[in-house]
């Protein structure tokens, strides 16, 4: 995505319940044009609680509907701390590319290389999936 355009939405805060529809319409609306990166810059009125993951997880689900990558900045450090206790860390931007972040990329999965997909139990046992982004 080196090429991509950026589209940036900010997120004021307090968050309530709605606020997902609005923010997802708007982001829709925005990034009509296909491919981009989202930045959702979160001001410090935003805190960490469930309108908030809700808020982010959706804006992250219609993103890549729209074939977006998304990153989220600004957010304090009871929100990171949420997030990636609900396994979303790689929402939260950090200097590496969204692809090389905590968490997986946001790739297709794939089974790892020369893999069979048998987990730990052997044959039988739950397969292993990766993300990926080539």
């Amino acid at each position: 995505m080196t090429d991509t355009r950026r589209i940036v939405l900010s997120v004021p805060g307090p968050l309530a319940a709605g606020d997902a529809d609005r923010l997802c319409a708007e982001l829709t609306a925005r990034a009509a044009g296909g491919e981009a990166l989202v930045e959702i810059r979160l001001g410090g009125a935003v805190t960490a609680g469930l309108p908030a993951v809700e808020v982010l997880a959706r804006l992250r689900l219609t993103a890549r509907g729209l074939g977006c990558v998304t990153v989220v900045v600004g957010a304090g450090e009871e929100l990171v701390a949420l997030l990636r206790t609900l396994g979303l860390g790689f929402l939260l931007a950090d200097g590496r590319p969204p692809g090389d972040r905590d968490g997986g990329p946001p790739g297709p999965l794939r089974r790892p290389p020369g893999g069979t997909g048998e987990g730990p139990g052997g044959p039988g046992g739950r397969g292993t999936l990766r993300s990926t982004t080539d």
